[in-house]
């Protein structure tokens, strides 16, 4: 009995999310305390689309998975995606356009390798930064990566190991 009850709600959840994908719906959604949407309401479906893929990628049909994948193809420019929405930058015009991220472009490869999709990741060492000069006067080792491409400081990884 309480097996039959847990494929019942995994067919369940399936439906649901497979039912999410196909009408587009499955963004975050972000409100303020004063209950108005903000900026990032109805975005990250990049980073949705890992957690489902991640769910229920065999259970996918080819509509679903086409959906999926022309939603993230189209969000990227230049082999990189962006994480949230295309905001006012003060940097560069062509950063104002799409904010590309390493951790965005980093999820968005690992949610096509779920969908069978199996890109380069070469263009992720636009993030790269060799070590500065403290390096070479012995004060630290500052190689790694950084979150913006246009940043010039490291942002998220500052320790050479396979798992950053």
């Amino acid at each position: 009995m309480m097996k039959e009850a847990y494929s019942e709600a995994v067919a369940r959840g399936t439906r649901f999310l497979r039912e999410q994908v196909r009408s587009g719906d499955y963004s975050l959604s972000c409100y303020g305390s004063d209950g108005n949407p903000r900026i990032t309401h109805n975005q990250g479906h990049l980073f949705s689309a890992f957690f489902i893929a991640e769910a229920i990628a065999e259970d996918l049909d080819e509509v679903e998975r086409t959906v999926l994948l022309v939603r993230h193809f189209s969000q990227r420019l230049n082999g990189l995606w962006g994480y949230g929405s295309r905001a006012y930058y003060r940097g560069g015009w062509e950063h104002r356009k799409h904010l590309v991220d390493a951790d965005g472009s980093a999820f968005a490869m690992r949610t096509l390798r779920k969908l069978g999709v199996y890109l380069s990741v070469r263009k992720l060492m636009r993030f790269y930064r060799l070590r500065g000069l403290w390096f070479w006067l012995g004060l630290a080792n500052r190689s790694g990566f950084s979150t913006f491409a246009s940043y010039s400081r490291l942002g998220l990884v500052v320790e050479r190991t396979f798992p950053n």
